[in-house]
């Protein structure tokens, strides 16, 4: 007998009223399912210590790089250059003075 049905008996309710409802899993069941979520919590937090410990042992300049919203498109940047005077590449790294020069016009 489930403790559910046990109760309803005990106080007076129609059985009907707990058939729907699942049985309380045992001691033992509800030790499994918990100790597996706190493992589970566990590895997260091992997981998001490992990324913060990545972030705060990142060098400042890559953490700007990895951080930065570059919205640029370089082939109107490129354009923009050659029609204003600076003498750019047709690929490889925009100089930041074009770049910024770029920005600063849009």
């Amino acid at each position: 007998m489930t403790r559910w049905l046990q109760l309803s008996m005990n106080i007076g309710i129609d059985q009907e009223h707990f058939a729907d409802l699942e049985p309380v899993p045992d001691h033992e069941t509800m030790t499994s399912l918990l100790g597996e979520a706190v493992r589970t919590v566990l590895q997260q937090e091992e997981i998001l210590i490992g990324y913060i410990q990545l972030v705060e042992t990142t060098p400042p300049r890559l953490q700007q790089r990895l951080s930065s919203n570059d919205t640029v498109d370089y082939s109107q940047a490129r354009q923009w250059a050659r029609e204003n005077g600076f003498s750019v590449s047709n690929g490889g790294r925009l100089p930041k003075h074009i770049k910024d020069a770029y920005l600063k016009s849009s």
